[in-house]
């Protein structure tokens, strides 16, 4: 008697249902020890407005709705982030707020991805006080839901509030200070290259975006195989990274690679008539192609269309499984070029049938 496996692919939607809190999609990070807004706005030199704008775009790039407004957190008399996005070509309706000059009012913002792509903390010493600085980490928590909605934060220089692991400015994101005194000249990795960020000065673009301007703060090295990776580096020895740029999600005080495939565990066998797989596309990357194999076999190619539907959602369906082993493999390949695959065996187990023979006299 032939039995059927069904296989349900979930792709999850882009847009985050804030009705389902347990959902994660992956938000975009960039923390810099430059204060490229003071910079940009002109109030302190000029430059680095490019830097500003592949910051900007990067961090709400992945969020549900990029172009929903930014909420830019700043409390300087002139308002520098608000006029370093503006000369930067990354401005527009965007909500400015004053910690300290209402708290209340900040405190009662819903930090959601329904009202903001990005979150934007202008630079210490230049935009925030230690009290703004306090009431951001007092919300570290909604800050954490926020990004794990697929919304952005830009992290700009805490200055001298930021130069120790000790220091207030950036526990707001789970990211290690290096508390390290930075060394000219700054050099850009391949992965900060890769993101849009340019250097003149040693030949890569036209735009003089880490050496034209000092920077105050260094990072930690990210471990192995860690979300965070190095978008710059300065002159010491060992090379601290002055720039970190995360894609994934907040989880157990650290920033994590999203999950995008999810495949049930193994420890138990498995039905024969019926089985579930997720394909999830998180905020940040776009599924291209997904290619589901059994036993090494293709079965199922789903295209870019699926992952664009209302429902987010393919059916597969195979029959004439074989009892034992089968394995699973999934291979997703992004828009960026990118290749993520999960794979695991099962076994299958069925009841055993009762006899409707009569009993034997």
């Amino acid at each position: 008697m032939r039995r059927k496996l069904s296989v349900l692919m979930a792709a999850a939607a882009a847009v985050v249902v804030l009705a389902l809190p347990a959902q994660s999609h992956a938000g975009r990070l960039i923390a810099t020890g430059h204060d490229a807004d003071s910079h940009c706005s002109g109030v302190d030199g000029a430059g680095q407005c490019h830097f500003v704008a592949v910051a900007v775009n990067y961090v709400r790039g992945g969020a549900p709705v990029p172009g929903r407004q930014m909420l830019l957190i700043d409390c300087s008399p002139g308002g520098n982030v608000a006029k370093a996005l503006a000369n930067a070509g990354v401005g527009g309706a965007n909500q400015v707020v004053c910690p300290s000059a209402n708290l209340a009012a900040f405190n009662g913002l819903r930090l959601t991805t329904a009202t903001y792509s990005a979150i934007v903390v202008g630079s210490s010493i230049d935009a925030l006080s230690l009290a703004d600085t306090a009431a951001i980490n007092a919300r570290k928590g909604d800050i954490a839901s926020f990004f794990n909605q697929g919304g952005g934060v830009l992290a700009f220089a805490g200055d001298t509030n930021g130069d120790d692991p000790a220091d207030p400015y950036y526990q707001f994101i789970p990211i290690g200070v290096g508390g390290k005194q930075v060394a000219s000249p700054f050099r850009l990795t391949p992965q900060g290259q890769a993101l849009g960020f340019q250097d003149s000065v040693n030949g890569i673009g036209t735009n003089d975006d880490i050496n034209c301007c000092p920077t105050h703060n260094s990072f930690q090295e990210p471990a192995p195989g860690s979300a965070l990776q190095v978008a710059e580096r300065d002159s010491s020895v060992p090379p601290a990274p002055e720039t970190l740029f995360a894609d994934g999600t907040i989880s157990g005080g650290k920033i994590v690679k999203p999950k995008v495939i999810g495949l049930p565990s193994n420890k138990k066998c498995v039905s024969r008539r019926k089985f579930r797989i997720r394909i999830r596309q998180p905020g940040g990357i776009q599924i291209q192609t997904a290619l589901v194999f059994l036993n090494g076999k293709k079965i199922r190619v789903l295209t870019r269309k699926v992952f664009q539907r209302k429902r987010k959602v393919a059916n597969v369906n195979l029959r004439g499984l074989p009892r034992g082993k089968f394995k699973v493999r999934i291979v997703v390949l992004t828009s960026e070029g990118k290749t993520l695959r999960g794979t695991r065996t099962y076994r299958t187990c069925t009841k055993k049938r009762k006899s409707k023979r009569p009993p034997r006299l």
